[in-house]
């Protein structure tokens, strides 16, 4: 193992280091006894080694929650993969992945109703989001928030300034959030939903005095202000979902075959006009498929991480990874056959380049991505590089 001068670096400078990002991802005898000595030497410099691991974990990607029988054939695959290909390569672009993410974690932290028979209308041609109000029009700019105030107007924010405020008139209003785009809207009662890419949800200016209802297709996370007077319904394609006060996700995907509630706080029921109805506590899942509604325990974190910049994946094909990246950046991603059923694992930074998320995933798995316009195209290779 070349020798250098470690003695200078901080957390981010060994997490771009080729010979300590080998020793996280494919250690061995010799560099773990390197760095365990240096270790020992520099005790002051242990917290930026810390740290510096907990990046790449938070970075590393297609490796942790595997099966046994999973795992062994990925080491097997990436230890033949390095046979093969040039070892410093493979760890140099693993070393820009960490950087590129790592800046993503830093900016993260830095700052009565009929279903809808075709909502998605106008969803592929428009850009921005879109507030419809009785015929009214309004484009919300990037990155703005939607408030209805409890006298009846609407404020748009953003970095916590009012933009606008609009005189509120109807009552229905259409909240339109296409592909690439993200908001978050409150309603009159105080709830607040996080309104995902090409996702819809209808509501109204101020609920009645028995009940209160929206509906949506799409994904949204929701924090239901408590009512106990006031029963909160979320109208869906296939299902409807009826609470007091809780937080939970709901994916309703118009084309997906599965359809599902999650919730993280509080209780939530299901009711479908044909599979019955199913009742969820914190940390399960139902799922609603064409044949039946089934109930799962999960870690309901890892399925609302959406809204906070980053998605946790557990075993998840590829090809669904990949959809829900094209719907995030609204980029158009295809996937060779012998590609989709790759096992993905671990926590991938949503960062503002879909070109350094594809290169996270590119750096760890057999496969090539080539983008042409606002097309990327994935396929099984050894050729491991973004173009």
């Amino acid at each position: 193992m070349k020798q250098k001068d470690y003695t200078a670096f901080k957390a981010l400078d060994f997490a771009k280091d080729p010979d300590f990002i080998g020793w996280q991802l494919m250690p061995d005898q010799n560099n773990c006894r390197f760095w365990e000595d240096f270790v020992l030497k520099h005790p002051e410099l242990k917290p930026e080694i810390d740290r510096a691991r907990a990046i790449l974990l938070s970075v590393k990607f297609n490796v942790s929650a595997l099966s046994l029988p999973e795992q062994q054939d990925q080491i097997q695959q990436i230890k033949q993969r390095a046979v093969k290909r040039k070892k410093r390569l493979f760890i140099y672009r693993a070393g820009s992945v960490a950087a590129a993410c790592l800046l993503g974690i830093i900016l993260l932290f830095m700052h009565s109703y009929p279903r809808n028979e075709k909502p998605f209308d106008t969803m592929e041609n428009i850009s921005e989001v879109q507030l419809l109000m009785d015929g009214k029009r309004v484009e919300v700019p990037a990155g703005a928030n939607i408030a209805y105030l409890s006298n009846g107007s609407v404020e748009l924010t953003k970095s916590m300034h009012r933009i606008s405020l609009l005189e509120g008139n109807g009552k229905v209003n259409r909240l339109i959030v296409p592909k690439g785009r993200r908001t978050i809207l409150q309603l009159s009662d105080g709830t607040k939903i996080w309104v995902n890419s090409g996702s819809e949800v209808t509501f109204p200016s101020s609920f009645a005095t028995n009940k209160r209802q929206v509906s949506m297709l799409g994904e949204v996370y929701l924090e239901v202000m408590k009512d106990r007077k006031r029963p909160f319904i979320v109208r869906c394609p296939d299902f409807d979902v009826r609470v007091l006060g809780t937080k939970f996700d709901v994916q309703a995907y118009e084309g997906d075959r599965a359809q599902r509630v999650i919730l993280a706080e509080g209780s939530v029921q299901i009711d479908t006009s044909h599979k019955g109805s199913l009742k969820l506590a914190p940390n399960e899942m139902g799922t609603v498929t064409d044949h039946g509604l089934v109930c799962t325990a999960v870690d309901a974190s890892h399925y609302t991480s959406w809204k906070d910049g980053y998605l946790y994946l557990q075993s998840e094909p590829l090809s669904e990874v990949l959809k829900r990246l094209g719907r995030h950046y609204n980029v158009d991603i295809s996937c060779c056959p012998r590609c989709c059923d790759l096992k993905c694992n671990g926590k991938l930074v949503l960062t503002d380049s879909i070109s350094d998320v594809i290169n996270c995933i590119v750096s760890t798995m057999p496969i090539t991505a080539k983008k042409k316009g606002n097309k990327i195209e994935i396929a099984l290779t050894d050729n491991k590089s973004m173009k």
